[in-house]
């Protein structure tokens, strides 16, 4: 069973497509702010998606957060089972959200069988 909490730390009404920034701002306990920022200095744009290679280059390079990156084709479950600690920014094609140890924050639709293409650990 995976732990499930409607987390939404959106500060800004006007953004939308923003779950890299959400994610990242939940798994690494930073501000929503200083996130969208830190994205944007990086090149996404407001109101777009953010392309996953600035993933990392915000989490280590401009935050000085040691993500450990993984790829995966795992279902969220599987993943779980195996790394079930920690506080990640995960994503498959389309979204973006955090784990921490083991519950998945995110407003989104993600389930047990959601595929993860891509994880960061940020602790």
């Amino acid at each position: 069973m995976i732990g499930f909490s409607k987390a939404n730390p959106r500060e800004y009404d006007w953004e939308s497509n923003d779950c890299v920034v959400r994610a990242s701002s939940l798994a690494t306990g930073k501000p929503y702010a200083e996130m969208h920022a830190a994205y944007k200095a990086a090149g996404r744009k407001d109101r777009k998606g953010t392309p996953v290679c600035l993933i990392d280059k915000v989490l280590d390079y401009k935050l000085g957060v040691r993500a450990q990156s993984r790829r995966s084709a795992k279902t969220l479950a599987r993943f779980l089972a195996t790394y079930n600690t920690g506080r990640w920014v995960m994503c498959n094609a389309r979204h973006a959200w955090a784990v921490i140890d083991g519950v998945v924050h995110d407003a989104g639709p993600v389930g047990a069988r959601t595929r993860v293409l891509n994880a960061w650990r940020v602790d």
